[in-house]
């Protein structure tokens, strides 16, 4: 999504997943996090999320947001990135 100063951000809908200790919210391009762009801390395990994209980010070049468990760059659940 662009907002209004022409700034991507990212809209997690109706999501859901299990609890984790200090889970952070990626685009990424692969599910491995070789690749990624670090948007913060998950909000919640649960709803409706928007988080803000870095300016300068080629967003074209992700499909993937990824919570990954930090310093261990293991994932702990995935989905597709639908731009829209």
């Amino acid at each position: 999504m662009i907002s209004d100063e022409g700034r991507f951000t990212l809209q997690l809908r109706d999501f859901e997943t299990d609890a984790g200790l200090d889970l952070k919210v990626y685009l990424a391009t692969a599910t491995d996090g070789s690749e990624f762009v670090n948007l913060g801390g998950l909000k919640g395990n649960s709803g409706n999320q928007t988080y803000e994209v870095p300016a300068g980010t080629d967003t074209q070049k992700y499909d993937t947001v990824p919570d990954l468990v930090p310093g261990v760059s293991v994932g702990f659940a995935a989905a597709p990135l639908n731009a829209g």
